[in-house]
């Protein structure tokens, strides 16, 4: 999921609150949700160097683009 937020606290606190929440339900329910360490999140800012913005940005393509079958859809869960 890539979301866009008007304040940068708002993407930070969602960055922060996705990986909570992951370790949450993982914890809950094991054989419905991933391994809170198969949940990426993180956030940007315009601020940040352009080099830190493409590494961020290459990693979540990275890891979305793993998550497919050779067709493109998305690969069964683990």
């Amino acid at each position: 999921m890539l979301s866009f937020h008007s304040r940068v606290g708002e993407a930070e606190a969602m960055a922060v609150a996705v990986r909570l929440t992951a370790a949450r339900l993982a914890g809950d329910d094991p054989e419905a949700f991933p391994p809170a360490p198969h949940v990426w999140s993180a956030w940007l800012c315009g601020e940040y160097a352009p080099a830190h913005r493409r590494q961020v940005l290459e990693e979540f393509a990275r890891d979305f683009l793993a998550e497919q079958d050779a067709d493109g859809h998305p690969a069964p869960p683990r």
